[in-house]
């Protein structure tokens, strides 16, 4: 078992049986930080290697992502290196359990990480949120913030990503374990706050049109 530094809540396993192989799919690893990604090591936390770099002579550039091919579904402890040598260990991350899923790297996550690596701490990173949107209308901006601060800061889906209506996805990377204030703002432009709302390990998190409705009006 490699050094555990953070300690993560993971999903359920994916159902097995003995005669069937396990589930994997793609993972895209996104860079959403400052600085590029220079190593990528991955190994299932049952193991004690980290094994071999998993982007060979690639790097993942600022803004760019890498995808790993027939990740099998399982818990994987992952360490990264950026250009500047800064090391980010992650434990228990749990990869491979859908067709297609991405990961991303923030600027954020990946200070927090080194710091805690460099200085042999523990503690916990996050895990991925899937908001999933069964309401009527598409959501066109989503920003969220701890309760305890003021600002809301950027909008999570950027300027390119929309959560469709009637079941679409969108993932939260590496989101710490605390309360929330989340701001939702629907296509015809309709505003929905929700205060103090508890986001810890990984899990999806769905909006109705029946909550959407009934939070657009204590909003106005």
């Amino acid at each position: 078992m490699h050094w555990k530094l953070f300690s993560f809540i993971a999903l359920a396993m994916a159902a097995m049986t003995v005669s069937s192989p396990a589930q994997a799919g793609e993972v895209v690893v996104k860079n959403e930080s400052s600085w590029a990604i220079y190593y990528f090591y991955m190994s299932s936390t049952s193991q004690s290697e980290w094994g071999e770099d998993h982007l060979g002579s690639d790097t993942i550039s600022t803004g760019a992502e890498h995808t790993l091919r027939k990740i099998a579904c399982d818990s994987y402890d992952i360490k990264i290196i950026d250009e500047d040598g800064d090391e980010c260990k992650l434990m228990n991350i749990r990869m491979g359990c859908g067709d297609s899923t991405t990961w991303a790297i923030t600027s954020d996550m990946l200070l927090s990480c080194q710091s805690a690596t460099a200085s042999g701490g523990s503690g916990e990173v996050g895990g991925n949120i899937n908001v999933v949107n069964n309401s009527n209308w598409a959501i066109h901006y989503l920003h969220m913030s701890p309760t305890s601060d003021s600002n809301w800061g950027p909008d999570k889906l950027g300027s390119s990503s929309v959560i469709a209506a009637n079941g679409g996805r969108f993932t939260l990377s590496n989101v710490a374990c605390d309360n929330y204030d989340i701001k939702v703002i629907d296509e015809d432009q309709d505003v929905c706050v929700m205060n103090n709302i508890r986001m810890c390990g990984s899990n999806d998190w769905t909006i109705t049109s029946d909550a959407l409705l009934s939070c657009q009006g204590n909003s106005q």
